[in-house]
């Protein structure tokens, strides 16, 4: 990670703290959870080695799985409101690689069938201020995405089987905008975090449309993209999209 990536983010993070009389009026709490069907597409490959598609070559195509997170905001002056986010990905398939492939020290060959597991898990500590705390609401605030990714490749005759991870926190800018629409209890909702840096990129955006009833019960429906570019992050290179509809509820008080 460059110093000036680290120095762009000391800078930003001294400026929203700046900024941070512009906190909630009160205290209040939030925590939800609900299922996201995702799509997967994209390519994987160890450093230096021939790529190969999570789809075509590894039968994967993606799955639904579950999230949830927490979000505190509070009136108290320059100290950052909190969001806390998990979301995981977790599929198992079956393809047929159309390429010889090195990966993980064995070599796959060419029309080799073979059975494939791909698992992401991503925590997100996001520290935030509210800019805007009126009908539209504007967050900005570092997004610490902490990701832990395993593919594993086993021959269909059991003669070979490799795996490779990827770890690292990835900090990313954060930014969230919301419009109530008054006297309902509806609303509409975008939020995204990005970073780039030595040639590998992170984003995540979604959008949502939500409803919290007067006992602070209520739903929210949207769609979330995910895009992981990797350049040589413990020796992994990828090129990793999920994105698809989810569906959650929420308690707020």
């Amino acid at each position: 990670m460059t110093t000036r990536m680290m120095t762009a983010i000391a800078t930003g993070a001294l400026g929203l703290a700046a900024i941070g009389s512009s906190q909630a009026a009160d205290f209040s709490f939030r925590i939800g959870g609900g299922s996201w069907d995702q799509n997967l597409s994209g390519q994987y490959a160890d450093e230096g080695s021939k790529s190969f598609d999570l789809e075509d070559d590894a039968g994967l195509s993606g799955s639904s799985n579950g999230y949830l997170y927490a979000q505190l905001e509070h009136p108290v002056f320059l100290l950052p409101n909190i969001r806390l986010e998990r979301s995981s990905f977790d599929e198992d398939g079956r393809g047929t690689f159309r390429r010889e492939i090195d990966f993980g020290g064995k070599t796959y060959n060419i029309d080799e069938s073979v059975d494939s597991t791909f698992e992401i898990k991503q925590t997100d500590i996001i520290a935030y201020y509210s800019v805007l705390d009126t009908l539209v609401d504007l967050d900005l605030g570092l997004d610490v995405r902490l990701i832990d990714a395993d593919v594993s490749i086993r021959s269909r005759d059991n003669t070979k089987a490799a795996s490779e991870s990827v770890s690292a926190p990835v900090p990313m800018g954060y930014a969230a905008v919301r419009v109530d629409v008054p006297g309902t209890g509806a609303y509409v909702r975008a939020q995204g975090s990005g970073i780039g840096f030595d040639g590998s990129s992170f984003i995540d955006t979604r959008a949502l449309v939500g409803y919290t009833s007067d006992f602070g019960i209520g739903v929210e429906l949207g769609y979330r993209r995910q895009e992981l570019e990797i350049d040589d992050i413990d020796d992994i290179d990828g090129d990793v999209t999920l994105e698809g509809g989810f569906a959650g509820v929420h308690y707020a008080f």
